[in-house]
């Protein structure tokens, strides 16, 4: 029996885009270690892969774990926050510096550069 990305993951609501296709072996390879809940998200792409996973697999497994954990929009969200510091010549350094703010119905991103309050000098940066 082949569990495919159109059954159970995918019914409780994770990713339309990553496929499994865990197989009997596979589904064995991970019940055999008998590591459930908490300890089953804490595993890592190495681990999966010390129990017999293929490194496919065990990448796989990983993304949905973080996706599950929320991780992978704290990443996304790191990312952006880089992408904004690399168009300003690296000026900021901490998203302690970013306020989000709404101007005239458009969300922005205020930089507060060298200033400790957010109403002192800054540059705006387009969403």
């Amino acid at each position: 029996m082949e569990y495919r990305e159109n059954e159970p993951m995918s019914e409780m609501g994770y990713s339309s885009d990553l496929n499994l296709e865990l197989d009997d072996k596979d589904i064995e390879i991970i019940r055999s270690k008998k590591i459930s809940g908490k300890a089953f998200l804490s595993l890592t792409k190495e681990e999966f892969k010390t129990y017999g996973l293929q490194l496919r697999l065990a990448i796989v497994i990983t993304e949905l774990i973080k996706e599950i954990k929320g991780e992978t929009k704290e990443e996304d969200l790191n990312r952006h926050f880089d992408k904004i510091a690399e168009r300003l010549d690296h000026k900021i350094d901490r998203v302690s510096q970013m306020k989000k703010v709404q101007l005239h119905s458009e969300v922005m991103w205020y930089i507060a550069l060298d200033t400790n309050t957010e109403i002192d000098k800054g540059i705006f940066v387009g969403s």
